[in-house]
Order: C-alpha cells, then sequence, then structure tokens
C-alpha cells in the first residue's frame, strides 16, 4: 500500500469520516471534475442471487479529488449498466441543501460561546491557513462537530473549486441518465449520530482535527493525502489494516463511538436495506455506493451480504 510517506497517522475520526461518514457536499453546482493523472483500483463487487438482476457494490471515498472521481471503465460500466443507484443519502439539490440547516446550532447558539478561548484561537488560525481570506465568521453558527467534519474536507474544496464528491457524482450521473436513485439512509438518521455527541465529546474531536492537520502542515502535506493514498491502493485488507490503526490512537472511548456508531451499526442497516430492495425488485440492478470503510470485514456490508445468501464477487479493471 503506498500510505507509508508520512511520519505520523491519522486520527479515527478523520479517517472514519472520509472513509464511512458524511458524504461532502456543497452548496455550488458541480462541474465536471478535471482529469486526473491516475485512477483508483476501484472497490467494486458484482452481487448475485438466484432470480435477480445483476447488481453491485462500490466503495467510495467522501472528496472531490479528480484521482477518486475519474471512474475506471469497470465503475463506469456498472453505473451504466444498472438500473437504479442508491448512495448512503439521497443527494438530489433538495436533500443536500436540506441538510445545511441540520448542521447549525439551534437558537442562536455561536461557536464563540461554545468552544474555550484557546481552541476558538487555533482554528481562527487554522481556517487563516487553510485559506487566508477566510474568517470564522461563516462558522460561528455551525455545530463543533460540522466544523471538524468541514475542516477535514475543506482544502479539498478549494484546491478543486466546484467539483463534487465521488458520492454526488455518481448520483449525478444516475439522476442525468434517467435512472432511479435514492439513498440508503436518511439524512436524519445520518446526521443525527453527531448530534448524540456530548459538547464535550465534539470540543475533543475538533481539538484533534486542528491538531492533525497542523501536523500534516509541517510536513507541507494533508491527512488527506494519506487517505486518498489508501483508497487507490485499492486494497480491502490493507484498508481495513490501516483503519484499526488509526483507531487505536486517541481517545478509547470516542474510538469506540466511532466504531459503533459509524461503522457497525450503520453497516447491518445498508446490508439489510440492499437486501431488501434486490429481494424485493428481482427485476432491477442496483449500484450502491457506500464509503469504503463499510465493506471490509467479518461486520463489514460483503460479509454481511453473503452471510444473507449473496454472492459476492471482486471486479478488477
Amino acid at each position: 500500500m503506498k500510505v507509508s510517506g508520512f511520519g505520523f497517522q491519522v486520527s479515527g475520526f478523520l479517517a472514519a469520516l472520509v472513509f464511512a461518514g458524511i458524504p461532502t457536499v456543497s452548496a455550488q453546482p458541480g462541474t465536471l471534475n478535471p482529469e486526473p493523472e491516475t485512477s483508483p483500483a476501484p472497490f467494486l463487487w458484482k452481487i448475485e442471487s438466484p432470480g435477480a438482476a445483476t447488481s453491485y457494490i462500490f466503495g467510495t471515498i467522501h472528496l472531490p479529488r479528480p484521482s477518486v472521481t475519474n471512474l475506471p471503465d469497470v465503475v463506469a460500466d456498472a453505473l451504466r449498466n444498472a438500473d437504479a443507484v442508491y448512495t448512503e443519502i439521497p443527494m438530489d439539490p433538495a436533500t443536500v441543501l436540506g441538510m445545511m440547516p441540520r448542521m447549525m446550532l439551534p437558537d442562536g447558539g455561536t461557536l464563540t460561546e461554545l468552544l474555550p478561548p484557546d481552541l476558538y484561537a487555533d482554528l481562527g488560525t487554522t481556517v487563516a491557513t487553510i485559506q487566508p481570506s477566510l474568517d470564522l465568521t461563516p462558522f460561528e453558527r455551525m455545530k463543533i462537530w460540522a466544523v471538524a467534519a468541514g475542516l477535514v474536507s475543506m482544502e479539498d474544496q478549494l484546491k478543486y473549486p466546484g467539483a463534487v464528491a465521488l458520492d454526488l457524482l455518481l448520483f449525478q450521473r444516475a439522476a442525468m441518465s434517467g435512472k432511479e436513485t435514492g439513498g440508503l439512509e436518511t439524512v436524519d438518521e445520518q446526521l443525527s449520530l453527531f448530534d448524540d455527541l456530548y459538547r464535550e465529546q465534539q470540543i475533543a474531536l475538533l481539538r484533534e482535527t486542528i491538531r492533525q492537520l497542523r501536523e500534516f502542515a509541517a510536513e507541507g502535506k494533508s491527512p488527506t493525502d494519506l487517505l486518498v493514498d489508501t483508497y487507490l491502493a485499492g486494497d480491502l485488507d490493507g484498508l481495513e489494516s490501516e483503519m484499526n490503526r488509526w483507531m487505536s490512537a486517541g481517545d478509547p472511548e470516542l474510538n469506540a463511538w466511532i466504531l459503533d456508531r459509524l461503522l457497525i451499526r450503520r453497516n447491518l442497516l445498508m446490508a439489510e436495506r440492499m437486501a431488501e430492495k434486490i429481494r424485493a425488485h428481482p427485476t432491477t440492478g442496483y449500484f450502491f455506493a457506500v464509503g469504503a470503510a463499510h465493506l471490509y470485514g467479518a461486520q463489514g456490508v460483503i460479509a454481511l451480504l453473503e452471510k444473507d445468501g449473496f454472492t459476492l464477487t471482486r471486479l478488477k479493471p
């Protein structure tokens, strides 16, 4: 795996967020992403069951980088052959725009009131480092966890203005082709996970995110560089090893929450809903796109579907 170029590792929260958390959304209209120099080894499996049309499951990364959004032919073919495309949550314009209020503090609350003064100052410095023309005004009314999540993808969104993340790109292409589209989860189901975090936990996540961004910046890198390298390697066992390594660092209680709420519980729900759709509509070929971290391991979606009687075969470029 091409992941060892750094002398430190990303936190479990950053890794889970990019590989399994909130799909990156933007209020800006999407444009065609520029051609990258490299293409990923795709996390793509064929799903087969007697009497049912062929379906697919594709592991994504929630970033807009061209190196991950330029679809290999085998993925493009699967997307084109599918009758219906389901991402983690519906990514139609109304749903995406509807997510924004869910990330805002209620009752006129502000970050100034909620954050310790030192952390608030560190946040301002970090934002200015990423984009010197920005101050904390656009973030002042955002929930703490949403600020932490936004920092992770902020650099990529600024670097590739107008480009959309892989999940949204897949959804848009399906919608433009007239395919059935939808989500395996609701926005409420996904965002309520983060709202369940105590204020102290959210503060810890933000503090750790800022610390990690600073460490990587000192080396002229970003955590997303490491995460993208891991994704492009196309090694599912390697991804599992990296996730386990990242999850072993930091606050054990918080990492246990991340593992249980962001991965294990959602894996069960998504696998169940995939199976229900395939069995209820056997003539429909589905293309399911979920964060790659949902695929690996005995409690991953692939193993859960196999236990449920489906045959899954990985497809190569």
